[in-house]
């Protein structure tokens, strides 16, 4: 969620560091969900879990935006967002990841999450570039570091930004292609994705962020 509303608004949440025995925060995290609000209804809630044994009480407090514009000439549709993992083969090269994607309606984005990103020790890469194919034709193809560009840092991390320097920690396996300016209709075609595979055997997720009509 943190990488998509990074994509998403174009601006990171805020991570905030607690000192020894204060809590940790993270502020901002927006998510699009274009569902059609009722007149009057009130959609803030918060909601606590317990997720993982280093954290004693983990707090989500979540609140809805309702963006009146939506209702003057752009189409009404709910975002679906569904994570697709992929074990990539014992091999290097070109690997299809999937030869479609989920046919629910118009692709705005696709999110990737890259394992094995290059370092500084490394430039190989579990994802060198990714293409979107219809049949045996390619419609757009990516390196990782056009995948890489939105999540670049803005900062001057030689000065010490911490936040930046989270940012960047999380941020760096993940990759973006922004279709919202030209939608990929994925009802009339199907559209599979394609990877130049440089490390093998890893756990590559694809998170299509599709439009589908309400």
């Amino acid at each position: 969620m943190f990488a998509l509303s990074t994509a998403w608004y174009g601006d990171s949440p805020e991570p905030l560091e607690g000192g020894v025995g204060n809590k940790d925060r993270v502020l901002g995290i927006r998510v699009p969900l274009w569902v059609n609000v009722k007149a009057g209804e009130n959609y803030a809630y918060s909601v606590t879990r317990v997720a993982v044994t280093n954290i004693s009480a983990e707090v989500l407090s979540a609140a809805l935006l309702y963006d009146n514009k939506r209702a003057t000439g752009i189409p009404a549709g709910r975002i679906d967002a569904r994570e697709i993992p992929v074990v990539g083969p014992a091999a290097t090269g070109l690997t299809q990841l999937t030869n479609k994607l989920p046919k629910l309606g118009n692709l705005l984005g696709l999110l990737i999450f890259n394992p094995t990103p290059p370092t500084a020790s490394s430039d190989t890469s579990a994802v060198q570039s990714l293409s979107i194919d219809y049949g045996t034709t390619t419609i757009i193809k990516a390196s990782w570091g056009d995948l890489q560009s939105t999540f670049a840092p803005t900062d001057d991390m030689i000065r010490g930004n911490t936040s930046e320097m989270v940012r960047r920690n999380i941020l760096q396996n993940y990759g973006w292609l922004d279709f919202r300016d030209e939608p990929l209709d994925l009802k009339a075609q199907d559209l599979a994705v394609t990877v130049d595979q440089e490390v093998t055997s890893t756990s590559i997720r694809l998170v299509p962020i599709i439009e589908v009509p309400q």
